[in-house]
């Protein structure tokens, strides 16, 4: 998406999930956005599903779009602390629902369905549209800063008034051994203006649900209700669609 390829995985983000009430958040630049008439959205590739256990403090890695948790994982650093995480008797490796999923799902379509979505709301709100991926030239590069927060930076983007990131994940995770694993749906949407790239909008995404019907006591138990709980990701991320929608209703363009 925003990335050097060079340096891809020092990019990799790992977002803290603890017990706290989950919540999303907005932050717009009302002026700014409403002199943007054009939006380029860059698609953030296939949607990748994790599973971690217990052992102190959860992470679910949210790539940068273009990078990809697989690769990022690949680094040792990155790896040491996902894999932290992890319970010897539940899993080797935090992409091992994805490989399950690949094999048995294919491709769930998510992060299509999820884009699409963003982009329907975007059109409805009176912008124009049009769609790359990561690796249209002239985009930016982007990085987190010490607070996990995005940054672009680059020469301007001349395909458009601003350029919109879709970064998510979608996990299954469980606070302790004796915890149950449930659903937990993570990341950002954020918008630069393509000249400066200040940020025009961004939109944390801290999501789980209390009392969760898809719950698991154990990933062998998530694995054997394989299409249940993975449908029940995509319902946690697709409902995300209407908290955006409802911002730009809330804005006077």
């Amino acid at each position: 998406m925003l990335l050097n390829k060079r340096s891809f995985a020092a990019l990799m983000l790992l977002i803290s999930i603890s017990g706290h009430a989950s919540d999303t958040t907005s932050e717009v630049n009302n002026e700014q956005l409403g002199a943007v008439k054009t939006v380029t959205v860059v698609y953030p590739g296939k949607a990748v599903y994790i599973a971690f256990g217990p052992s102190g403090p959860i992470h679910i890695p949210v790539p940068i779009p273009g990078a990809g948790i697989v690769g990022a994982l690949a680094t040792g650093a990155v790896a040491g602390a996902v894999n932290a995480g992890l319970s010897k008797n539940d899993n080797d490796s935090p992409t091992s629902l994805n490989d399950l999923v690949t094999a048995k799902l294919g491709d769930t379509g998510l992060n299509r369905h999820f884009t699409d979505s963003i982009e329907t709301v975007l059109r409805n709100h009176g912008f124009t549209v049009k769609e790359v991926d990561a690796s249209s030239p002239g985009l930016p590069t982007i990085k987190p800063d010490g607070h996990l927060v995005l940054h672009a930076s680059g020469s301007p983007y001349q395909g458009s008034d601003a350029v919109l990131f879709i970064r998510v994940g979608t996990g299954y995770v469980t606070p302790g051994r004796y915890h149950a694993y449930t659903r937990r749906v993570i990341g950002d949407i954020v918008m630069f203006k393509s000249d400066t790239y200040d940020a025009i909008l961004r939109q944390h995404v801290s999501w789980k649900q209390s009392d969760d019907p898809y719950s698991y006591s154990s990933v062998d138990a998530l694995e054997g209700d394989l299409q249940h709980a993975i449908d029940g990701l995509n319902e946690g991320l697709m409902a995300q669609v209407d908290p955006f929608n409802k911002l730009f209703d809330t804005l006077q363009r």
